[in-house]
């Protein structure tokens, strides 16, 4: 950006400029799509290999459209994929309080055989020593950050959940997994390892 630049946006409030700036330069990353992170896909570890499943829950008929909707979505951005898998827990539809609905999977059964992660994660007092002094912030929300991780091709048919109308499985970290947290930490701290704790904090 040159000083004419400047002078003809001098009336812009820095932080409306800065957000501007940032999305003319970088359009691709500030999208409603659905990325994939460059980053070691995450291995979902098991205690053992017996595959758990249960039947489809009950859908009510005014929501079944709604719930195929939100499958075909993810399946054109392809967070999830049609599932031969011997794994299968049900997915429901949650209203969300903003309106509309969520889709949920319950894992249960799943997570009793997952190993537990032991990658730390970032505490709130961690943060509050990181930020001292510090007088300038800036906040970046990932856009379905667990949809941006890739799992591993052997732990997609681990993830996979039925519906009333089929099998499917993701092929990113999915919503509800026991160790959905530390894989994205472990994402995150791969893509930013230069940078932690010198200007990001996660």
């Amino acid at each position: 950006m040159t000083v004419s630049d400047l002078n003809s946006v001098a009336h812009v409030r820095p932080k409306q400029l800065c957000t501007e700036t940032l999305r003319e330069e970088y359009p691709r990353l500030f999208t409603s799509s659905v990325g994939t992170a460059t980053c070691t896909p995450y291995v979902i570890e098991l205690s053992d290999s017996t595959p758990v499943r249960s039947p489809p829950y009950w859908c009510a008929p005014r929501k079944l459209q709604v719930f195929k909707k939100m499958v075909n979505e993810l399946l054109e951005q392809g967070v999830v994929r049609p599932s031969k898998s011997q794994y299968a827990s049900p997915a429901f539809l949650i209203d969300k309080n903003s309106g509309g609905s969520r889709l949920v999977v319950d894992y249960r059964k799943v997570n009793a055989k997952i190993i537990f992660d032991s990658y730390p994660l970032p505490t709130i007092d961690q943060a509050f020593q990181q930020f001292n002094g510090a007088v300038v912030f800036s906040v970046l929300d990932l856009n379905s950050a667990y949809y941006q991780t890739p799992l591993s091709a052997h732990s997609r048919r681990v993830t996979a959940f039925c519906t009333p109308f089929g099998l499917f499985e993701f092929n990113k970290l999915p919503m509800g997994i026991s160790v959905g947290s530390q894989g994205l930490s472990r994402v995150v701290d791969e893509l930013f390892a230069d940078l932690k704790g010198d200007f990001v904090f996660n």
